[in-house]
């Protein structure tokens, strides 16, 4: 069984944070947007692009829009991963 997970506009509500409106307001410039990041999951899909779950195989969203950080969480992720190497 195959499992396709459909992105549009509401899949990224997670980004209505203030500084991604810059970069979301460009990217409703793009026509079809979400029809491209569509068929890019859909051909990652295809190419193997997947995890299984024990009853299907899923595919993995490849996420066109990146993570921007806050430069206070980007000190606090490499803070943590300087602790890390140290053990």
């Amino acid at each position: 069984m195959i499992k396709i997970k459909r992105t549009n506009k509401a899949s990224f509500l997670e980004y209505e944070e203030e500084h991604y409106k810059t970069l979301l307001s460009d990217l409703e410039r793009i026509p079809d947007f979400f029809k491209y990041v569509q068929l890019i999951n859909e051909l990652a899909y295809r190419e193997g692009f997947t995890f299984y779950t024990g009853n299907y195989y899923r595919s993995i969203k490849i996420d066109p829009i990146p993570r921007i950080l806050k430069k206070e969480e980007f000190w606090k992720i490499y803070e943590g991963l300087k602790v890390g190497q140290r053990q």
